[in-house]
């Protein structure tokens, strides 16, 4: 009972616009971990609700899935660099580091060098061992 009634809750706040209700259940459908099953469709709408507010593990959460054609989307690599610059925008520092990455490497955006060094060097900082 206490599980189902969590799940009623979450649902509710996400229904009411609160963008971490959003991601969390966002989350529960893609895992298929809660008693609503898996439901990649209204997983993707509940992560891209919280992304629009700037969720940034929702934005996370959705750039991964464009980046890797996930959860039933097409691989789309400019909509994962959007989507990493709201949440590196939102303070992810995963965010900053792909974000940057993508511009070193052109993937889904114009290469920048100049800009990939300074979030690959702001990452580096902040501890992502990747980035130095």
């Amino acid at each position: 009972p206490n599980a189902s009634c969590a799940t009623e809750w979450l649902q509710r706040s996400a229904e009411g616009g609160c963008a971490e209700a959003q991601w969390r259940l966002g989350l529960a459908l893609r895992d298929g971990g809660s008693s609503l099953g898996r439901d990649d469709e209204r997983a993707v709408a509940l992560l891209g609700a919280a992304a629009k507010q700037g969720w940034a593990a929702a934005a996370m959460d959705l750039a991964l899935a464009y980046a890797e054609g996930s959860l039933g989307l097409q691989k789309d690599e400019s909509r994962a660099v959007e989507l990493y610059a709201v949440a590196a925008g939102a303070g992810d520092i995963l965010g900053v580091y792909n974000l940057g990455v993508c511009l070193l490497e052109g993937m889904g955006v114009a290469p920048d060098a100049e800009r990939a060094a300074l979030l690959l060097r702001t990452a580096s900082e902040r501890g992502v061992g990747d980035a130095a």
